[in-house]
């Protein structure tokens, strides 16, 4: 894998963790970190 696609990978987790995070909070209707 080079540096490109590793960076990319990275970007699209730490985006989706995000997300995911946002989702959450509005499930359990709690404020967003």
């Amino acid at each position: 894998m080079d540096v490109a696609s590793q960076a990319a990978s990275e970007w699209l987790i730490f985006t989706c963790s995000i997300l995911l995070i946002h989702v959450i909070s509005e499930v359990l209707h709690l404020p967003p970190p």
